[in-house]
């Protein structure tokens, strides 16, 4: 196990201008002066670099810093994050924001949450001030309430099947039950659903707006009718969704709530807040595929154990457990489906500098099996037998190969060198260890076994470059960094862009507009006003490199090309009207005199 190795650099400025209102970042109408100051001042004293580095790992490059998204997944980092603006972006997804935003969507927490988190690490205490979010206040009473509901049936006579099917099938006592708040979902037509609601002050239209409920035209019934429930917490311990296992025959066997703003799949790890605790004394956590299977791990002491609500982990659980500890135990089934879900995890965190042990059950399908028919020492001894993740990959890929043939073995080894490159890029070390059990298996030396993959010529290189970048740039990329870096030239910047508007190209034409009436905008403001192609555009004029003192050549640069701009639309306009056959002769002449005289104009500004 290795220790956490965070980066740290000092953050140079702030997100946008001093004027900037955060109102235009959070769009919240309920931010007071006071929390206003406060946001600014704490972001002053985050350094974006090191928080967010305790997220994903960060590779400097030039002076910015870039990595893997955690946002969505790639192959080749497209995530920047800029310390002299306290900003962060993803060319690939057209993720951004600050370092508040950041933790908002990588937590799937509110802004209060977020501020309130990010407080507690920079030493500050939040104003008396500070309002919830009225939203994520409602939204998480109802699933609470919900979940009361659902473990209250369990107990009762509608529930006792369900509860027969944890305690029988499942082995749980009643005190797990309890501990884990399980419940259950009644079938069909639920009368009591609703005057249980509305003393509790919920209105009806919440649970079906939420998805919790359906109408029907009898009545209403649960989305998860028929089904044990798992509460799905968020970090910070408050329920924002569910996942339902189907007492009996069915499809889908496993059902979660809908995606909503504050509950996503992909961001979510079922007992997450109470294994980053456990986590914080083991220095590791324990992926397990299924409910049942993090329950069981609990239950046998291993207090850090989680579940993904997906199929595989995803770039976000990544994140948010490397915000935590940087060891992994993952825990996969041996059979065929959870060979595919280890793979698919893989692709992720082999691009990660993650200490990961890998755990292939062969017993029993899972660890709710094993713990149910051998009991918890035959767990505890089958998990002792944990591999390192790149051993474990040169092993999976064997699946179904004949080793022994010249044909398995070239099928092998082309299967095997993606994995081998991604882990060279990473860390050498696993690359050299990978190296090694692929040569056992094909019984090959090093040094061949890297020949041979050397000499692949299909491998892909993936080189990451955002759009653009390196091309030559327009007058207006230039204009839009100093409107964006010089106070002193915002104006007349802004003034530039107003008289040459009809030869702006898309994106300069459609960033004057969002900053002609505004010129403090924000931006992040700016960016939630442009498409996702112009945003990248934006961080990529952010870029540019104007030496000091040269501002104003710079713009006055600008200017002049533009005029030429201008000047080569007018004549080409003479031209196309030049064409026309109907023209008199007068007509004719006069345009020719009016492009004799343009053309003059533009060989003279060069």
């Amino acid at each position: 196990m290795k220790e956490r190795n965070t980066v740290s650099r000092r953050q140079g400025g702030l997100l946008s201008s001093q004027n900037a209102d955060p109102a235009h970042l959070y769009c919240s109408n309920h931010i007071s002066m006071e929390l206003k100051e406060f946001v600014e001042e704490l972001k002053s004293r985050l350094d974006i670099v090191e928080v967010i580095g305790s997220y994903v790992s960060l590779q400097r490059v030039g002076k910015n810093y870039r990595a893997l998204c955690p946002f969505h997944s790639e192959k080749t980092p497209s995530f920047y994050v800029n310390p002299e603006r306290g900003f962060y972006h993803c060319f690939g997804c057209g993720a951004s924001g600050d370092v508040i935003k950041f933790v908002q969507e990588i937590e799937q927490i509110d802004f209060m949450e977020a501020i309130s988190k990010l407080a507690n690490r920079a030493g500050m205490s939040l104003p008396s001030l500070s309002k919830k979010d009225v939203a994520y206040e409602a939204y998480t009473k109802l699933h609470e309430i919900f979940t009361e509901y659902y473990r209250l049936t369990l107990l009762s006579e509608k529930g006792r099947e369900a509860f027969s099917y944890l305690t029988d099938a499942r082995k749980l006592s009643r005190n797990d039950i309890e501990d884990f708040e399980l419940g259950y979902a009644p079938r069909g037509l639920d009368s009591e659903i609703e005057g249980y609601l509305r003393k509790r002050g919920i209105a009806l239209e919440s649970a079906l707006k939420n998805g919790l409920l359906q109408r029907t035209e009898s009545g209403y019934v649960h989305r998860f009718q028929g089904r044990v429930i798992f509460p799905i917490k968020n970090e910070q311990g408050r329920v924002v969704g569910f996942g339902g296992r189907i007492i009996g025959e069915g499809e889908p066997k496993y059902l979660n709530s809908r995606d909503s703003r504050f509950f996503r799949k992909s961001g979510l790890l079922y007992l997450f807040d109470r294994a980053k605790k456990a986590a914080k004394k083991t220095g590791f956590i324990a992926v397990a595929e299924g409910y049942f299977d993090a329950i069981a791990l609990h239950r046998v002491g291993i207090k850090s154990a989680v579940a993904a609500l997906t199929a595989s982990l995803t770039s976000m659980h990544l994140s948010k457990i490397a915000s935590v500890v940087d060891n992994l135990l993952l825990i996969f089934d041996a059979d065929e489906s959870g060979v595919k879900g280890a793979r698919r995890a893989f692709e992720e965190i082999v691009k990660r500098n993650l200490s990961v042990v890998v755990v292939t059950l062969e017993r029993g399908k899972d660890p709710d099996e094993i713990l149910s028919k051998y009991g918890p020492e035959t767990l505890q001894k089958e998990l002792l037998n944990a591999r390192p993740y790149e051993v474990f990959l040169a092993s999976v890929e064997r699946g179904g190969l004949d080793l022994t043939t010249v044909s398995g073995k070239e099928m092998y080894l082309r299967k095997t060198a993606r994995w081998y490159k991604l882990l060279k890029e990473s860390n050498p070390d696993r690359a050299r260890r990978y190296l090694e059990s692929v040569s056992g298996f094909v019984d090959w030396p090093n040094e061949d076994v890297e020949a041979f993959w050397k000499g692949q010529k299909s491998l892909e290189e993936n080189v990451a470059v955002p759009q653009g970048k390196g091309a030559k740039k327009d007058a207006e990329d230039f204009l839009v960094k100093l409107f964006m870096s010089s106070s002193e030239l915002r104006e007349d910047a802004l003034s530039v862009m107003e008289e040459f508007q009809d030869v702006l190209t898309d994106f300069g034409k459609q960033f004057y507009q969002v900053v002609r009436n505004d010129p403090e905008v924000s931006l992040n403001f700016l960016a939630s006003k442009l498409s996702k192609d112009m945003v990248d555009r934006l961080f990529e004029d952010l870029d540019l490199e104007i030496l000091p003192g040269r501002e104003r050549e710079i713009l006055e640069d600008c200017k002049k090309r533009l005029e030429r701009k201008k000047l080569e639309a007018e004549i080409d306009s003479l031209d196309r009207k030049l064409k026309d056959d109907s023209l008199s002769v007068q007509e004719r002449s006069e345009l020719l005199n009016k492009r004799v005289y343009l053309s003059k104009l533009l060989k003279r500004k060069g």
